[in-house]
């Protein structure tokens, strides 16, 4: 590999190290430290071309960080870099935050969600277009709290990416508490997850097109009647919040579930067929 390649493949790395927390000056910093292993302020001002005030400012920001320490000597201070396995711990820790706000997002949603309807009228109509719309939507459908009613297109993938919406059947089958289910003209489907826990808590059911043809996708939860149309390039949504209308809705949608036909699961990745 060149010289210039390794210069690049440094450079790359080193703004990549921005996701440590570090800014581009305390990166710098901290890799003159290791490269040298011990240093004082005079030395990394010279080498890095930045003031000794800078200088001192940034090796305190460091120290706090947890990526510098400090050795105090007669004749002054030098620094020297921690170990490397600082950053698994700081990796650690932002899998522990990530964590406690993964945790705190439905507590949250459900207690903005409260205040919002203590100070407006309790129905509420929200717009929202193309798929970060539907992204949205589909989050907001994790605070169903017991059956989350679909009439179904297509599964979510058809519209959705692939990682995205096996990172929501992950979120939906992390509920345990959550039934869904599915309502579709599909005569059969083939596996298409490999989350099993999303599988055992869905059950979809045929209905005749003749007898009820779903050209809108609906979701049906809590006050919450959610509808979008695919038949533009644009794709629209909307979601209602409404007690009483959510509430007739899930009352026709649990008629039609009585007449349509069960479809057998045929493997735990979501492979089911009309049973004959």
């Amino acid at each position: 590999m060149s010289e210039k390649t390794d210069n690049l493949s440094a450079l790359n790395l080193m703004n990549q190290m921005t996701g440590f927390g570090l800014n581009k000056d305390e990166v710098h910093v901290y890799f003159k430290l290791i490269e040298k292993g011990i240093s004082n302020p005079l030395e990394l001002s010279r080498e890095l071309k930045i003031s000794r005030t800078r200088i001192y400012a940034l090796l305190e920001k460091l120290i706090k960080k947890g990526f510098v320490k400090e050795q105090v000597r007669d004749y002054g201070s030098k620094y020297l870099p921690e170990d490397p396995s600082k950053f698994a711990i700081v990796i650690k820790e932002k899998e522990l935050q990530l964590e406690r706000l993964k945790n705190l997002t439905p507590r949250l949603y459900e207690y903005t969600r409260n205040l919002s309807m203590m100070s407006e009228s309790t129905s509420k109509i929200y717009h929202y277009r193309g798929k970060e719309g539907l992204k949205q939507v589909t989050w907001n459908s994790l605070a169903t709290k017991d059956i989350l009613r679909i009439y179904e297109i297509d599964l979510m993938h058809a519209f959705l990416d692939y990682e995205f919406s096996e990172k929501m059947r992950l979120e939906f089958g992390l509920r345990k508490y959550m039934k869904v289910h599915q309502l579709t003209n599909k005569l059969k489907f083939a596996d298409y997850t490999k989350i099993k826990s999303h599988v055992a808590q869905w059950t979809v059911k045929h209905i005749r097109k003749n007898e009820l043809a779903i050209i809108f996708e609906i979701m049906i939860y809590n006050d919450v009647v959610c509808m979008y149309e695919f038949q533009r390039k644009d794709v629209f949504i909307v979601e209602i919040h409404n007690q009483r209308l959510a509430d007739m809705q899930k009352q026709i949608f649990d008629i039609v579930w009585k007449q349509a036909m069960p479809m057998r699961k045929l493997s735990e990745f979501g492979a089911a067929e009309v049973i004959p």
